[in-house]
């Protein structure tokens, strides 16, 4: 799950891929690797990939703002 984030996040709003490693704790919003828009996409990638629903009470920067905070998200509404 790490790994598919990361690499669409390379791929998506970088224009890499695999060259730069992306930390599970790096600050996507401080880093300008992510924004508001880029939240959308991000979005679309997680539910078509791991057949979830992330509802608008979900879309908070807590939420998105680190590799490890998505996938917590993506485990909650698995779990739930």
């Amino acid at each position: 799950m790490h790994r598919a984030i990361r690499d669409f996040l390379l791929e998506e709003f970088l224009g890499a891929e695999g060259d730069i490693e992306i930390a599970d704790d790096r600050d996507l919003f401080e880093t300008e690797i992510l924004d508001s828009m880029g939240i959308m996409l991000l979005i679309g990638f997680v539910e078509d990939e791991w057949e979830v629903e992330i509802e608008p009470e979900d879309v908070t920067i807590p939420n998105f703002k680190t590799v490890a905070a998505i996938v917590a998200l993506i485990e909650s509404k698995m779990a739930g």
